[in-house]
This record gives C-alpha cells, sequence and structure tokens, in this order.
C-alpha cells in the first residue's frame, strides 16, 4: 500500500487534532450560535504553527503540502 504521509504529517494531524479538542470544540456551540470566531482563536492558532503551514520560513511553519492537507 502506498502511503501518502510521512511521519512527520502524522505528528502535525495528531496536534490539530489536540488543538480542535482543547481550543475549539469546548466553546464550537457558542461562536456557531453567534456566528463569530474569536480573532484570540486565530492568534493561537497561528502561535501553534497549524496557519500557513505549507509556507516556508518566515511566512508559516515551514512545511510542505501533506501538512497542509492533514
Amino acid at each position: 500500500m502506498r502511503r501518502v504521509f510521512r511521519d512527520d504529517h502524522e505528528l502535525f494531524r495528531d496536534q490539530v487534532k489536540r488543538f480542535i479538542a482543547s481550543e475549539i470544540a469546548p466553546h464550537y456551540a457558542e461562536w456557531e450560535a453567534a456566528g463569530v470566531t474569536p480573532r484570540a482563536l486565530w492568534r493561537r492558532s497561528g502561535e501553534e504553527g497549524l496557519l500557513n503551514c505549507a509556507l516556508p520560513d518566515p511566512y508559516g511553519a515551514g512545511g510542505d503540502f501533506g501538512h497542509a492537507a492533514a
């Protein structure tokens, strides 16, 4: 079987899952009802390296398409 994702992609995917579970899921219904995603969430996502993950440093996290797809 062909593996599309490398080990570092899987680690990144796990990081994203943990972030969603701790930072998004507890507040999702409230944000959905308000129709607003707090700016602080976007900042926190950036601090964690989850935004622009396929762009090279200093603009992103230096990942590749696999990181963006994960």
